[in-house]
């Protein structure tokens, strides 16, 4: 008589149970719900120690995946980059694409490698794909200005640069790149007004 009286209740209880685990689960990466909270508290802060702590967050949370192969794989890439070990770098974010490539940092952090090799082409493609999963990710927008820099497509630079800091102004070192890239177009402005 008991069991038949709890079995009902047992349901109802695991499944609250499920949706309480799923509601507390928050997805790690570009998905992370919490992500629009941080990049609004990025734009309005004035204090440096605070956008470098909100900054740090974004990273985190953008960097992680609740695959723990794909996570493993991300460390392993991550710190071959790091070491210059560039194969085996390459060979692990293939890897993490290829098992995530919903994960925009997968496609970031190889857009990162190409970049170190130079092959350009192949890190703008890639790019693009974090952009398309992740449209505010400022880290993918420096890089793309950084590329356009290497193939001496500065006003290509100067706009990548201004959406990185239209989504996280306190990049200072993306500051003093656009302060750079305007000066030299002032200067081609001139000289071709001439």
């Amino acid at each position: 008589m008991i069991s038949s009286t709890l079995r009902p209740l047992t349901g109802r209880i695991i499944a609250v149970l499920i949706l309480l685990v799923y509601s507390l689960a928050s997805p790690a990466d570009q998905n992370d719900p919490a992500l629009d909270g941080l990049f609004e508290r990025l734009a309005i802060t004035t204090n440096d120690e605070e956008a470098s702590n909100i900054t740090r967050e974004i990273w985190q949370r953008w960097t992680a995946n609740d695959d723990p192969e794909v996570s493993q794989l991300m460390q392993i890439g991550i710190r071959a980059l790091n070491y210059s070990t560039y194969r085996r770098a390459l060979q692990s974010f293939d890897r993490v694409i290829e098992m995530a490539p919903e994960f925009a940092e997968g496609w970031n952090k190889r857009a990162t490698l190409y970049y170190h090799i130079r092959e350009y082409q192949r890190s703008i493609d890639d790019i693009k794909e974090t952009l398309q999963l992740e449209p505010r990710h400022f880290g993918a927008w420096s890089g793309l200005g950084l590329v356009s820099i290497a193939q001496e497509n500065y006003s290509g630079a100067l706009a990548a640069f201004k959406k990185a800091l239209s989504i996280n102004p306190h990049i200072a070192n993306i500051r003093r790149y656009v302060q750079k890239l305007e000066d030299w177009q002032r200067r081609e402005d001139e000289e071709n007004a001439i």
